[in-house]
């Protein structure tokens, strides 16, 4: 008795079982339709009144859309609909009723399913630091190269004379910024030496709130 020869019909099964199969994988994840955020917020530590925060922003970005929504703060939390799929960065900001941004959140990654609402985990806003951009120019009106100096220092001081931080800038930058400063008063101290001696010195003082940038401009005077 010859051996039945069953190629032909492995080889129909095996196309048959392909074909459904390559009809599976090729669903296309973007067609699909779109899906929506939920979400929900906490200012912290004393909420949406008391930390002045009227509105909260929404943004939903990755590299092929960007998505974003104003709701009160009072609210809570909102849906944010007609999102397309996929893997986006989620970034939430409290602002106040001038539109500035003085909370925010840390950011967390979501992934938007098509066709469901998928929930993200709630969202705590905490102030937001401020900064302060420096400026300086020297009082006799020469550059940094004819004063023989090659570099910068700034020093930021609070209302009792404590020191917040200090930074070291090329002089030909012209400025330097000072970034995570708490809401308040301060006293900016730019120093210039020469030859490892201090040959200019210059103050100047601003108030800074929860988020803001403050531009100063300090005058070295030669010591």
């Amino acid at each position: 008795m010859k051996p039945l020869n069953a190629s032909p019909l492995i080889g129909l099964g095996l196309a048959a079982a392909m074909s459904m199969l390559a009809a599976g994988c090729g669903e296309d994840v973007e067609g699909l339709g779109s899906g929506s955020l939920s979400l929900s917020w906490e200012v912290s530590p004393r909420g949406c009144e008391s930390a002045e925060v009227t509105q909260v922003e929404v943004e939903l970005k990755n590299s092929n859309g960007l998505y974003t929504e104003r709701y009160a703060c009072t609210d809570g939390r909102a849906w944010v609909d007609a999102v397309s799929p996929g893997n986006y960065r989620l970034n939430v900001r409290g602002l106040d009723r001038h539109g500035r941004e003085t909370f925010a959140s840390s950011g967390q990654s979501v992934t938007v399913r098509a066709e469901m609402i998928n929930t993200a985990e709630t969202v705590r806003l905490t102030a937001k630091p401020a900064s302060v951009q420096v400026g300086w120019v020297f009082d006799n009106g020469r550059v940094c190269g004819a004063n023989g100096v090659d570099a910068v220092e700034l020093a930021v001081y609070d209302s009792e004379d404590f020191e917040m931080m200090r930074r070291r800038f090329s002089c030909n930058a012209g400025e330097g910024s000072l970034v995570g400063l708490a809401a308040g008063s301060y006293l900016v101290e730019a120093v210039a030496e020469v030859r490892g001696v201090t040959a200019f010195r210059g103050f100047s003082e601003v108030h800074l709130k929860r988020g803001d940038l403050g531009l100063v401009e300090v005058i070295l005077e030669q010591q």
